[in-house]
């Protein structure tokens, strides 16, 4: 069975239209990303070498609405940030299960340099498991 699925996936490979044509964005956008590879990321090394991201004492809570020129993303720049719809057609729900109960993300600042933000998100796949995300 696995040699006749071998074949059938090469007939289509070689013959079969793509499912979704080429179009100019999406190789502009796998420009930018060739572009991107290699670049090193300061806040991860930052983070990794000075930062306890455990530390509560070092974190503080934050009101969304303190927060000052504070950049805002459009659905193109997400796009670009996400690789397409997929991850934004569940955002809603994702970003509703994790909203407060004020209607605001827990958002946190670190203590030492306050332009360093983190929020924490559960995990989908497993209950147990917490992702915090920082931003610069």
């Amino acid at each position: 069975m696995e040699s006749y699925f071998r074949i059938v996936c090469a007939l289509l490979n070689a013959f079969s239209p793509p499912l979704h044509p080429d179009r100019p964005e999406h190789l502009q956008l796998a420009q930018r990303k060739i572009e991107r590879v290699g670049v090193r990321y300061m806040l991860q090394e930052q983070i990794t070498e000075r930062i306890n991201l455990n530390a509560p004492t070092r974190w503080q809570n934050i009101d969304v609405g303190e927060l000052q020129d504070f950049p805002f993303l459009v659905e193109e720049d997400l796009r670009e940030l996400t690789f397409g719809v997929y991850q934004l057609r569940q955002a809603a729900s994702y970003t509703a299960e994790h909203f407060t109960a004020d209607g605001d993300y827990e958002l946190q600042y670190y203590r030492e340099q306050e332009n360093l933000l983190r929020f924490r998100i559960h995990s989908r796949f497993s209950g147990s498991t917490v992702h915090q995300f920082c931003i610069h």
